[in-house]
């Protein structure tokens, strides 16, 4: 009788944990909507920039100016993060640049829509607010 009672518990341990391992409602693959930079509309370029969170791991395209040659640049960036009570911490261990590797950001997200988009704010040196809207696409 001891055995089945173990048994049972091990069975609910394990469907509870696996439950909770899912929680993080970053995980997946999402798409830019919009993005603001100090309260002005910033152009969204196709193909669009995605975003992608592991459990632990985040990758991500985003276009960048190349003021030499007067053109826009794809790059990418590949890091770990943590998310918790609305901050995400990202820690940038990748990037196309090899001067952001090691760079720490707090982000503040705001879930919305059932999951299905969240909104996060970013503050450089307390001068400029990069504010970005995201929509899941997986």
């Amino acid at each position: 009788m001891n055995i089945n009672k173990a048994i049972i518990g091990l069975v609910a341990f394990l469907f509870i944990s696996c439950e909770n391992s899912n929680s993080n409602p970053l995980v997946g693959t999402w798409e830019l909507e919009s993005a603001s930079w100090n309260g002005e509309n910033m152009e969204i370029f196709e193909p669009r920039m995605v975003k992608v969170f592991t459990d632990k791991y985040v990758i991500f395209n985003y276009y960048e100016s190349n003021l030499v040659e007067n053109d826009t640049l794809l790059a990418a960036a590949f890091g770990e993060y943590t998310f918790n009570n609305g901050t995400l911490k990202e820690i940038i261990k990748n990037h196309t640049r090899a001067e952001n590797i090691g760079n720490e950001y707090d982000i503040g997200i705001e879930m919305g829509s059932e999951g299905k988009i969240y909104t996060q704010t970013v503050k450089f040196n307390d001068e400029f607010t990069l504010v970005e809207t995201w929509k899941r696409i997986e």
